[in-house]
């Protein structure tokens, strides 16, 4: 059960869903809901947050999240859950029973404490991550989109072209000195043959 599922789609989620179901990771229960959560994509939830959560390796992510979750999940039904409430069709029950939160949440992210006290959740005091004491290399690699990179590429190479064209104006080569006058090439001179000159035979 290792397929890439496109959680864009909130039919992929839910036939994915529906094989965790037949595999008996998840049951068959009206308090499975799909929702939607950050950057417009579905996942599935416990209604009420019996269900434990299985980090996904089948899913796109974005370690930025600027495009999408950082870090996704599927739920796992305890085997003894005292909420259970089985239906016939998982698949319909989801589907239409999605609820759509009006500012939905990035995933990892914390909830306030007024909204976390309306929903009966309790969770963690959030904790800032503290910036690095030195920026590094590796750490520009892990935390810098591709994006940019490959702008600060781009630029550095406009730049390059740019100084190689503007080198050939007049006026630039005049300001930096690389207009000279071609050296002229002159032969030695060699003394005349006459009286009193002495010539050494080799």
């Amino acid at each position: 059960m290792t397929r890439f599922v496109d959680i864009w789609s909130k039919g992929e989620v839910a036939r994915y869903v529906g094989d965790l179901a037949r595999a008996g990771q998840v049951k068959a229960c009206e308090h499975l809901k799909i929702i939607e959560a950050y950057a417009n994509t579905w996942r599935p939830i416990c209604d009420l947050d019996w269900a434990s959560r299985v980090p996904a390796n089948n899913v796109e992510l974005d370690v930025t999240g600027y495009n999408g979750p950082s870090g996704y999940d599927w739920p796992a039904c305890p085997a003894d859950c005292p909420h259970l409430k089985p239906v016939g069709d998982l698949m319909t029950s989801m589907v239409t029973k999605t609820r759509r939160p009006s500012n939905p949440q990035p995933q990892g992210d914390p909830i306030s404490p007024d909204q976390a006290a309306g929903a009966g959740v309790s969770r963690p005091p959030a904790t800032e991550l503290p910036p690095p004491e030195n920026v590094t290399l590796p750490w520009l690699v892990r935390h810098v989109p591709v994006r940019l990179w490959l702008t600060a590429v781009g630029l550095l190479a406009a730049t390059f072209v740019a100084g190689v064209q503007a080198s050939r104006l007049p006026i630039v080569r005049q300001l930096f000195g690389l207009e000279q006058a071609p050296a002229s090439i002159q032969e030695p001179k060699r003394p005349p043959d006459g009286p009193g000159t002495t010539r050494h035979e080799p």
